[in-house]
């Protein structure tokens, strides 16, 4: 199939009109149709806005690129599109805990903000906050970013930023359903807390907030050295070191 052919296939499988198309691109309904009726060969650029759109390769759309380095890309390879990008506020956790349970926009949440951060799937009310301590070790090293899900209900085994009474800051913790309590354990048993407690009725007396982590952000050097530093090791770890034992 031409650039065109593949260009009007997938906007179609979108069931976008052109016009729909043109928005989204940002490239005028006239490109767009002279694109797609061959008329004009689209340049890498604008090659590039479509295929962000249309969530695939540029060398999707044309066929030519694959054999080029940086274009090698199988037809079903998984691209996440700028668009699906969204910013929200990043804090740090020291200013978390500025952050109450009500909608964004009381002045102490916004005067608190850091700056702003790129996650995927984002909802509205949702910020992300830089992690500083070493209880999550060594999955998830200082400097990790993540983005807290505000106002929704976490799950046994998900990853939360609490907001709790004996703290002055927020604690990242992975929180267990008890039933008419639920428990926030460290992964890291050396330097996160002991497990702790808390009865689900005493939320703003004991406990304030206790929201899921829906994406993370980390260095992944970063967590290497950490694993390391734990003792954990990586299943290529193994590997190499048998290896190196045969050839040997």
């Amino acid at each position: 199939m031409s650039i065109g052919e593949n260009i009007k296939k997938f906007r179609i499988q979108l069931k976008m009109n052109q016009a729909e198309f043109a928005s989204k691109t940002h490239i005028a309904q006239g490109q767009i149709s002279d694109y797609e009726n061959d008329k004009v060969r689209p340049s890498i650029e604008k090659l590039a806005k479509m295929a962000d759109v249309l969530n695939i390769s540029v060398a999707v759309l044309d066929p030519s690129l694959r054999n080029i380095p940086g274009f090698a890309m199988e037809p079903n390879a998984h691209i996440i599109p700028l668009s699906d990008l969204k910013p929200v506020p990043i804090y740090t956790i020291a200013q978390a805990a500025q952050i109450s349970a009500k909608p964004f926009g009381d002045p102490a949440a916004d005067s608190a903000m850091e700056r702003t951060c790129n996650f995927i799937h984002p909802g509205q009310d949702d910020f992300a906050v830089t992690i500083s301590g070493k209880s999550m070790l060594p999955w998830y090293p200082p400097g990790t970013r993540v983005l807290i899900g505000r106002g929704e209900k976490p799950r046994t085994g998900d990853r939360v930023i609490a907001n709790i009474a004996d703290f002055q800051e927020p604690v990242f913790k992975i929180y267990v359903d008890l039933g008419a309590e639920f428990a926030l354990l460290s992964i890291n048993a050396e330097d996160g807390l002991p497990p702790r407690k808390f009865d689900k009725m005493d939320k703003g007396e004991t406990w304030f907030w206790c929201w899921p982590v829906k994406e993370s952000i980390r260095n992944e050097r970063d967590m290497d050295e950490a694993m390391k530093q734990a003792g954990e090791r990586h299943r290529w770890q193994d590997w190499l070191e048998e290896y190196l034992k045969e050839k040997d």
